[in-house]
């Protein structure tokens, strides 16, 4: 830490990065590299704020999420070496990223496991808390596919963990909105913003660069709503109304005796025990 430097003002970014190819192949005018090439500048940026600034990425693709930085190749995050730093950063990223891409060129899932890249981020971040406890974490979630209605429970579980633990959760949408990262923004006090890509690397660096205590001086943009609408535990679809069970919470779109999730029993309805239509006898 330099002179006048608080040890609490150390940070810590970790990148959530999609790695979905059929994704930003749907996205017009959304170049993979360009973007990759901006979030390097992007983590550059963070790390010239501080030498002792920390950098995670986690790649999610639908094989998996896998890390690219930092790696047991390129050895712990160096902390101080500004230059060698910036480079290691920057060709273990690339690097990482086409060897993932070509080892799993073959597969044919095309959902991107966001919720897995959540939860290592979640992790890593968890892991050095405990090295540094005045190190403040936050996660950047760069996203161009749609919404996995399947992983609603896990994303939320990482949802509620980022929240209990102060962790806020940026997210930079690249194509439609995402309700999941709606409510991670939401809930955990970060920042959700569709960029024009054009301009991505400015939006990246007037928006997400500055820490918590930073961004109460400024003047950001904010949420007009939010999509909360739950997914069905049954079906894995989003609803507007359900029922719920009373024992574990857990959301069904059509009224099951027994809930799924806990074993739980419940009364049939007084609707449910008479047929719908009167069947007359002859």
């Amino acid at each position: 830490t330099g002179p006048g430097m608080a040890e609490e003002d150390q940070s810590l970014l970790a990148v959530v990065l999609d790695a979905n190819p059929e994704a930003w192949t749907r996205r017009e005018g959304a170049a993979w590299s360009t973007v990759v090439d901006h979030l390097c500048s992007f983590a550059n940026a963070f790390l010239l704020l501080r030498p002792d600034n920390r950098l995670a990425f986690v790649a999610c693709h639908p094989s998996g999420s896998y890390f690219l930085y930092p790696t047991p190749d390129t050895g712990k995050d160096e902390i101080g070496e500004t230059p060698n730093r910036l480079y290691t950063v920057r060709e273990a990223l690339t690097d990482k990223l086409i060897n993932m891409l070509e080892a799993h060129s073959g597969c044919t899932r095309q959902d991107t496991m966001l919720s897995s890249a959540l939860s290592l981020a979640l992790c890593y971040i968890n892991r050095v808390s405990r090295e540094s406890p005045g190190i403040r974490p936050r996660i950047l979630c760069c996203i161009a596919s749609p919404d996995v209605s399947a992983q609603y429970i896990a994303v939320m579980n990482c949802i509620f963990a980022a929240q209990k633990n102060g962790i806020p959760v940026d997210s930079c949408m690249i194509g439609k909105d995402s309700g999941f990262l709606q409510q991670a923004s939401h809930l955990t006090g970060g920042i959700y913003l569709k960029p024009d890509i054009a301009g991505l690397l400015q939006y990246l660096q007037t928006t997400f660069l500055v820490d918590q205590h930073t961004r109460a001086l400024m003047k950001l943009p904010l949420l007009s709503s939010v999509d909360y609408r739950a997914s069905c535990f049954c079906h894995k679809k989003k609803i507007d109304s359900g029922f719920v069970c009373s024992v574990c919470l857990s959301i069904y779109c059509r009224f099951s005796p027994v809930c799924n999730t806990c074993g739980t029993k419940f009364p049939l309805p007084s609707a449910a025990k008479r047929p719908a239509v009167a069947i007359s006898k002859s």
